[in-house]
């Protein structure tokens, strides 16, 4: 590629996609940019090397940002070459599944986004209830007592019912008589006796 681009038959231009042979020379940004990427990449790849010839510290991943060449699987895969076989405690594994929850993005981090937003919903809209019943309700006040009276009407009908089948029994007991229910010339059964 570097003897591409000293000949001048390459460039990062968008316009030299369609035919490297028309392209135009590169410009200086162009060149610059392109050394610098490719400056990164070999103190990058340097400094993996570095790495990859330490001991192995499993509890930590490389001290260099990784880009997406090195993932996670090539730094357990390094450290399973190196022999370490140092596992985690369960305090550091519950420790890092709840900063990779809280962090996220991932399912439990929906999850729990979503736990929260609805807890905090729910409490908003009890707090402006309790706000506008307290402070700006005047209805409310004014049907409350309309279904207290509703109520206590309701229990006075319902006294005023018993009362009125208490009577109606007692109307009958008072017309009852017991000779009536004998059969013509016959004596009076004894379970018609009071």
């Amino acid at each position: 590629m570097e003897a591409a681009l000293q000949r001048g038959s390459f460039s990062l231009h968008p316009r030299s996609l369609v035919s490297p042979a028309k392209a135009p020379s590169p410009s200086g940004l162009d060149l610059a940019l392109y050394q610098l990427t490719r400056a990164a990449v070999v103190r990058w790849r340097r400094r993996l090397r570095e790495w990859e010839a330490s001991p192995c510290d499993c509890a930590s991943p490389p001290p260099f940002p990784s880009p997406p060449l090195l993932s996670s699987c090539s730094f357990y895969s390094h450290c399973a070459l190196s022999g370490a076989a140092a596992k985690p405690s369960f305090g550091m594994r519950l420790k890092s599944w709840g900063c990779r929850a809280i962090t996220g993005p991932s399912v439990s981090h929906s999850i729990l986004f979503g736990v929260g937003a609805g807890f905090c919903a729910y409490a908003g809209y009890y707090l402006y209830r309790a706000v506008r019943l307290t402070l700006f309700d005047t209805e409310n006040v004014a049907l409350q007592s309309r279904l207290r009276y509703a109520e206590k009407q309701k229990l006075f009908q319902q006294e005023l019912d018993r009362e009125l089948a208490a009577g109606h029994i007692a109307s009958l007991v008072a017309e009852y008589d017991p000779v009536a229910t004998r059969l013509p010339f016959q004596p009076l059964q004894d379970r018609y006796r009071v």
